[in-house]
């Protein structure tokens, strides 16, 4: 189910690539948002922290995670 969250749906510029979990988080924050518009929040707000959290979380563990599908020579150790 990862593999498929990750899959690219759009290529923006050069190598901007907006994945399907992106679009997930969008309607779950638009959720999120409609769920504070009745409780009389700031709706807008919280579809903004929804989806801005999100995405600042997963580059950060992009980052911090090395390429799933990088390939090691022969004898060549994974980094941590």
């Amino acid at each position: 189910m990862i593999e498929w969250l990750d899959t690219p749906l759009v290529t923006l510029f050069d190598g901007l690539t907006v994945p399907r979990s992106w679009l997930v988080i969008a309607l779950a924050s638009i959720l999120l948002a409609w769920i504070a518009h009745q409780k009389r929040h700031s709706a807008p707000l919280w579809a903004a922290f929804g989806v801005g959290g999100f995405i600042a979380g997963s580059e950060i563990v992009r980052a911090m995670v090395p390429d799933a599908v990088q390939t090691l020579k022969r004898g060549e150790m994974p980094s941590a």
